[in-house]
């Protein structure tokens, strides 16, 4: 790590506050009950059976079909990558662009809304996926809160950024902020 990271105060104290409660999870009853769960999960009839079927190597990887595909493939890549490079110079005026563009400057509160949805989710499938394949660690659960927890937060100044605006903690924090700089 960057050593004026190491001595920064936040940095240390985010280090401090991961490390607490990532002790703090491995000696709780939560961690207890789901190691014991995945233990059980990945030691059962279903598991190995679904383990033995997505580990195994594909036939169509072989087959002549495969190999005619990939070409064909292969080609339309080519040609709608030379579309694409015509098509792109006809559309710079366009106005599905300019909107897109236009949106992009009055604000990101639609954006906003969107990336916590999408860390949300993500988060949480990645969480999923984890669980079953019995890889869930202290790690993944922190990174996967921490990651949900930055979505909702954004998705919730996406929804309710003009209540944010007139409550009286945002007026402080402005006030803060003003008096810094």
């Amino acid at each position: 790590m960057l050593s004026f990271l190491k001595e920064s105060f936040f940095v240390g104290t985010a280090i401090k506050a991961f490390n607490f409660f990532k002790n703090k999870y491995n000696s709780s009853l939560l961690c207890l009950i789901l190691t014991k769960t995945a233990n059980i999960a990945s030691s059962s009839y279903t598991s190995k059976l679904l383990k033995s079927y997505i580990y195994k190597e594909p036939l169509y990887k072989t087959s002549l079909t495969n190999a005619l595909i990939k070409k064909l493939s292969t080609i339309f890549d080519k040609l709608f990558d030379f579309l694409h490079n015509i098509f792109a110079k006809l559309i710079e005026g366009s106005l599905i662009c300019n909107f897109i563009k236009d949106t992009l400057k009055k604000g990101a509160l639609p954006l906003c809304l969107f990336f916590g949805l999408l860390f949300m989710s993500l988060s949480t499938g990645a969480m999923l996926i984890k669980y079953i394949f019995s890889s869930f660690t202290v790690n993944v659960i922190i990174i996967g809160l921490a990651v949900f927890l930055f979505g909702f937060i954004l998705g919730f100044v996406g929804l309710f950024f003009n209540k944010i605006k007139e409550s009286f903690i945002y007026s402080v924090i402005m006030w803060i902020l003003e008096g810094l700089s």
